[in-house]
């Protein structure tokens, strides 16, 4: 059986994004983690409430994030832990719809994103953070 390409960078992103283990001088951090295929679920079943609750408490109607506040809850960041370590039993094989893909994809992305600057914070911004060639990068 052959992959189409973009089922390889569905798989190849599912390694990079939801089990990502990176440096920052010296010291390793992990979003995530492992889960077995007899433990992955269709993307159709993967409950997205938990971060839509924290997008709700912590991101304004100008989609301003307060990540100060955020950062100070040990729960709420507990909790954006929880629903990415969800987020790896995400299955790139199991029939999905479109919708549910793109949901997953994109809550994923931002989910990470925010997981990465609530680590830095306090910064200016996300670009202080990415590497131009090699090294640490959100």
């Amino acid at each position: 059986m052959t992959l189409k390409t973009n089922q390889f960078a569905l798989i190849i992103g599912v390694f990079s994004i939801l089990y990502v283990t990176t440096c920052d001088a010296g010291n390793k951090w992990s979003v995530g983690k492992n889960v077995s295929s007899s433990d992955q679920v269709s993307m159709d079943r993967i409950d997205h409430n938990a971060w839509d609750s924290l997008l709700r408490k912590y991101v304004d109607t100008n989609g301003n994030v307060d990540y100060t506040s955020w950062q100070r809850s040990t729960t709420d960041t507990r909790k954006l832990d929880e629903y990415l370590n969800t987020m790896s039993h995400a299955s790139t094989t199991a029939r999905a719809t479109k919708s549910a893909q793109l949901a997953f994809w994109i809550n994923v992305y931002n989910a990470v994103t925010i997981k990465g600057i609530l680590r830095e914070y306090p910064t200016t911004s996300i670009r202080n953070h990415t590497a131009k060639l090699l090294g640490y990068n959100i």
